[in-house]
């Protein structure tokens, strides 16, 4: 057998791209208000030059991430939950806004995303699995969480829905979590391991974490999520020489672990 042969029968099978329910959870928190500043490079339009909310930020790259699914397949649907001190299903025009792959909708409900409020509490609930049947076997939900607290500890999982979606083979559970440095009121390295206790065994998903110069990896963070999660790699597989790149050039991470 020929060396080629052989590395083409190592490669696994792709499984099918099933059209996917994608959840965005997002932080409504004060925090994310958070500015993140500028880079040198400045983005299309020099739109990166000037320090910016991470909130608009993520409503940015929301609907480029939104955009560029649709292209893939027009099938895939999109659905809202805001974090206040609970998850909210989002409500638009007083209608419970169910999953949908209408564009103008999804950039109406994305744009009237903004702060209200600061919250000392979070209260993890497996608020998704109300609105969507995650063991149907006809479509891949994926939920894609974005958290901006330093302070604010979620609730420990209640554990009969965690065992729901960590035995779930039609679920993962994706996270970016956007935190100052730590000090004594901040906590981000507890607050980052409480999310980690969601992660699946069977579908393992993709965590990040940034700190205020971390845009250009944010943005990166979101291209790399475009993978439909039955077909991507693990995580590591996916640390990238650009991203390497970036953390060089950029103080990107402000480290969980060891901070002054």
């Amino acid at each position: 057998m020929s060396s080629s042969q052989q590395s083409l029968e190592e490669q696994p099978t792709l499984q099918a791209a099933l059209p996917q329910k994608i959840i965005f959870c997002i932080d409504v928190a004060h925090d994310l208000t958070m500015e993140l500043n500028p880079v040198l490079c400045g983005g299309a339009d020099d739109t990166y030059r000037e320090p910016t909310a991470g909130i608009d930020i993520i409503k940015r790259l929301m609907l480029r991430f939104v955009d560029m699914k649709l292209l893939m397949n027009p099938n895939h649907e999109f659905a809202i939950i805001l974090l206040t001190d609970r998850a909210i299903w989002l409500i638009l025009q007083t209608q419970h806004m169910n999953f949908t792959n209408d564009k103008l909708l999804l950039q109406m409900a994305i744009e009237e995303i903004g702060p209200v409020g600061t919250f000392n509490t979070f209260g993890m609930s497996n608020e998704f699995t109300s609105h969507v049947d995650i063991n149907d076997p006809n479509h891949f939900v994926q939920a894609i969480t974005i958290y901006g607290r330093s302070n604010c500890l979620p609730s420990e999982p209640d554990v009969e829905n965690l065992t729901t979606i960590q035995t779930c083979t039609n679920f993962v559970l994706d996270m970016l979590y956007i935190h100052e440095r730590k000090t004594e009121a901040n906590m981000p390295q507890d607050i980052y391991d409480r999310w980690l206790q969601l992660e699946s065994d069977l579908y393992p998903g993709w965590f990040y974490e940034f700190g205020r110069l971390a845009r250009r990896r944010i943005a990166l963070a979101m291209m790399q999520l475009l993978a439909h999660p039955l077909q991507r790699p693990g995580q590591d597989d996916m640390e990238s020489q650009e991203l390497k790149d970036i953390e060089t050039q950029e103080d990107t991470l402000i480290l969980l672990d060891g901070d002054d």
